[in-house]
């Protein structure tokens, strides 16, 4: 028998949203969804101006569409990898 103590949820730290994942067959980066979610256009966009988007989301309060977008992404938004309550999907090894 396993106790629910014992479970952690596996998790994408919040680091990930500039880098490239993969989530079912299709491949892209998380902030560029959550971007073109609120019709900004990426192309016109410089690098800098999206760093700086993805600093104001981690560190300001998110909006709800913003925030479900996140979790059905599996990202961290409430820091529970820092704390210990959950796993670093990065971490994991995937059998590869």
């Amino acid at each position: 028998m396993i106790k629910i103590e014992n479970i952690k949820p596996i998790l994408r730290p919040m680091s990930d949203l500039t880098k490239e994942i993969t989530r079912n067959g299709e491949t892209f980066v998380p902030l560029h969804i959550i971007l073109e979610a609120y019709c900004f256009d990426l192309a016109k966009m410089d690098e800098e101006y999206i760093l700086s988007f993805k600093e104001s989301l981690i560190e300001v309060d998110m909006s709800y569409k913003t925030a479900q977008m996140l979790h059905e992404m599996h990202f961290d938004t409430e820091k529970l990898i820092e704390r210990g309550l959950a796993i670093n999907l990065n971490e994991v090894d995937n059998g590869k």
